[in-house]
């Protein structure tokens, strides 16, 4: 049914189902509820907020009846790939923030089946409740981050299974038809069709079972500082083969200079109006940082952790410089260092040589550079946490690293994979690196091996959407980067809605699009759920 001639009755109806506070139609709130970082304009028609899947259901039945648009989300929080915004005008939003609960939790065997809305922060208060021998892989978006959203975005984590398409099962789903299925698991009888909902268009995700991790015995996080581009293939080839021999089976990070200086501080004002280059940042940070650092954590019983070290220590030590964190060597490293600084900053220095702290990392340092390592050690400990599922106390700040306000903050995700192999991850590099100077910004980068033969790059673009010309800018350079790599083999494992539905960009062979679209016609008929996602459309 044409939109424009239905009348009313799809918000009488809707309204029955959900009651009248959980139905918004308000132009304000609608407006603020297209808010994005992408800097796009787009209409919501409403947005929806079920309490049950019995009520999603009876909201996909309305909307097969009245040729409703329907746009799922989990809890809103697809920062940098779109936010709450549908790809195209005039859907509604379906926001599965009310549904919390869990459905099932073994303690014996490390597994969760939660709802769509249960979020990061609601994860780890549950199992520490619980008094729970295992914890949940995170990521670092905050604590109000939801697993079925990150998930069901092709998103991915830290830990060892920090790879979701491969560790979730048992999604129950309300089909764009209305039908209400359980995937499955394995071992079990017929396909569990799990994956299919992981970047797809054919049902709303209600719950999803995911594998918890064991709490290690003992656990140490590292950190290792590199200062060029062939040490860098080294270290990546070196972590590859730590996957396949289970040295540090979690997934890790690995970021340029320009990554680390966002993570760590905001933009130096005499950085306001120019690009940061990697160099540039390493020194903005005082060599805290190489120009490129990799982030890692070692775990399992004491002796077991010993004996990766020693390979770590030995395998990566001499490509940089390594250190080593525990849970108590942390607050020992901060208070020493508090009482450094507070030292005349005349003696700081050679009193910092005296106590030989760290050494030889204290060794020459001045009295800025130590106020520069206490910074820093306030906040290595989120990232130490991280790869204990602890997910950060808030959501990043430095979205908004390019404007003064917050509403101003231009961010966007790029984000490409490549086979494990240095000739690979150096094209990578160069082909999107040549594109960011074209355009005019700096490059931040992160690599991960999600997957020992698989490197992949998150790299963002930040702007101030307030500045004339910025947005289509940015928007420019994000196409350019998501068309022109692929000449080089280069493609997204990841995309952002201004992306899913262009052509360009996502190209499936005949044989897929065939595939998927048949899939799409049979368990979403009238097309009522985002349509064009990730390139997936009803065809008749």
């Amino acid at each position: 049914m044409d939109q424009t001639h239905r009348g009313n009755g799809h918000l009488e109806e809707l309204s029955h189902i959900l009651g009248k506070e959980n139905l918004v139609i308000d132009e304000s709130a609608l407006k603020q509820a297209a808010t994005n970082t992408l800097g796009l304009e787009r209409t919501i028609a409403g947005i929806l907020y079920p309490g049950s899947t019995e009520e999603v259901r009876q909201i996909v039945l309305a909307a097969n009846k009245y040729g409703l648009k329907l746009h799922p989300i989990s809890a809103g929080m697809n920062i940098g790939y779109g936010d709450w915004l549908p790809i195209e005008d005039g859907h509604y939003v379906v926001n599965l923030r009310r549904l919390k609960g869990i459905r099932d939790f073994s303690d014996t065997f490390g597994q969760i089946r939660f709802e769509a809305g249960f979020t990061q922060g609601e994860a780890m208060k549950y199992l520490e409740e619980k008094g729970a021998k295992w914890y949940i892989d995170c990521t670092g978006v905050g604590p109000d981050g939801s697993f079925v959203g990150n998930t069901l975005e092709g998103g991915f984590g830290i830990s060892e299974y920090g790879n979701r398409r491969a560790n979730i099962s048992n999604l129950e789903v309300v089909l764009g038809n209305g039908t209400v299925v359980n995937t499955g698991v394995f071992p079990g009888c017929g396909p569990d069709t799990s994956g299919s909902f992981v970047q797809s268009n054919f049902g709303i995700v209600t719950a999803m079972q995911m594998n918890l991790l064991r709490k290690p015995e003992y656990f140490e996080s590292f950190m290792l500082k590199v200062n060029s581009d062939e040490h860098l293939f080294d270290v990546l080839a070196a972590l590859r083969e730590f996957r396949y021999q289970n040295v540090l089976p979690g997934i890790g990070r690995t970021a340029n200079a320009v990554r680390s200086l966002l993570t760590f501080k905001p933009c130096p004002e005499e950085y306001k109006d120019k690009v940061v280059k990697n160099e540039d940042a390493r020194k903005v940070l005082r060599d805290l940082v190489g120009l490129w650092t990799i982030f890692g954590a070692v775990y399992g019983s004491k002796k077991e952790v010993q004996l990766k070290r020693r390979v770590v220590q030995e395998e990566l030590g001499q490509l940089g410089d390594l250190i080593f964190f525990t849970d108590e060597s942390i607050p020992r490293m901060q208070k020493q260092l508090d009482a450094l600084v507070r030292i005349n900053p005349y003696t700081a220095g050679y009193a910092a040589r005296a106590a030989g702290l760290f050494k030889p990392t204290l060794q020459g340092k001045t009295q800025q550079d130590l106020e520069a390592m206490r910074e820093f050690l306030t906040i290595y400990p989120l990232l130490h946490e991280m790869s204990k599922g602890v997910p950060p106390p808030k959501t990043p700040s430095n979205i908004r690293w390019r404007a003064e306000k917050l509403e101003d903050a231009g961010l966007m995700w790029y984000a490409p994979k490549v086979k494990a192999e240095k000739d690979n991850v150096r094209t990578m590099l160069k082909e999107a690196g040549k594109l960011y100077a074209w355009y005019g910004f700096e490059m931040p980068v992160t690599l991960n091996i999600i997957t020992p033969d698989t490197v992949t790059g998150i790299m963002s673009i930040h702007f101030d959407k307030s500045k004339k010309g910025q947005v289509a800018k940015a928007h420019n350079l994000y196409e350019a980067l998501n068309v022109e790599l692929v000449k080089s083999g280069i493609r997204p494992y990841r995309l952002g809605i201004q992306g899913q539905s262009n052509h360009a960009i996502v190209d499936y062979e005949p044989g897929k699009t065939a595939a998927l679209s048949a899939l799409k016609k049979a368990w979403d008929p009238n097309n009522v759920i985002q349509p064009g996602r990730y390139g997936i459309f009803l065809q008749q």
